[in-house]
This record gives structure tokens, sequence and C-alpha cells, in this order.
């Protein structure tokens, strides 16, 4: 666009034809290093964006709003399941423990001459 050739648009007149948030996108949608091509196409493109956004956070707000149960990831566990959870939990702290003290002692053994 060229203001010898007249066909510039001003910002006070971007803003009627689109939202603050759409000329954003618009500027999002580009490379830094490229040159901005404000045509049709590409405010359309940011209306879409703009719109994928705005639907997803009102899908997560929807989601949040309901209470838990109804929720699909809701699970009512048994105590059966309960217990094999806190046993697998269990046996995991163990692992890891073991695995911590071996790092450790080669740590160390590798630092201190000692040992």
């Amino acid at each position: 666009m060229s203001k010898s050739l007249k066909n510039f648009i001003t910002i006070k007149e971007a803003l009627v034809r689109n939202s603050a948030r759409q000329i954003r996108f618009a500027f999002l949608l580009h490379a830094w290093n490229a040159t901005l091509d404000y045509s049709e196409n590409v405010l359309r493109e940011a209306e879409q964006t703009d719109k994928l956004f705005n639907d997803f956070f009102l899908n997560v707000k929807d989601i949040l709003r309901k209470p838990e149960d109804t929720t699909p990831s809701a699970h009512n566990y048994h105590e059966l399941e309960k217990d094999l959870q806190e046993k697998f939990m269990a046996k995991r702290l163990q692992f890891m423990m073991l695995s911590v003290i071996r790092l450790t002692r080669h740590l160390l053994c590798g630092t201190c001459k000692n040992w």
C-alpha cells in the first residue's frame, strides 16, 4: 500500500471493519520480517483464528463449570482399585529411593577417593 496511490488504510478505518483482536491476529499470522499483506483473505483468516480461539476457550470454560461427576474423565474408584494404586505408588517410591541411593553413591565415589 502506498500513500501516493491513495490505497492506504488508517487504524481507525481498520477498527471499523474488524476488531482490534482480529487485527492483532492478522499481524501474528505473518512472519516478523515478511511484508504484511492486508487483504481480505488475511482478514478472513484472522477472523477464523479468532473464532477458533473463542470456541476453544468457551469449551474450556464449559468443561470447568460442569460438576466433576458429569465430566467424562470422572471415575469412581472402588476400594480394590485404591488399594492397588497405593501399593503401586509404594513400590514406585521404593524403587525411586534405591535409584537415588545408587546415583548418590556413584556420584560420591566419583568425586571422593576415600570411599
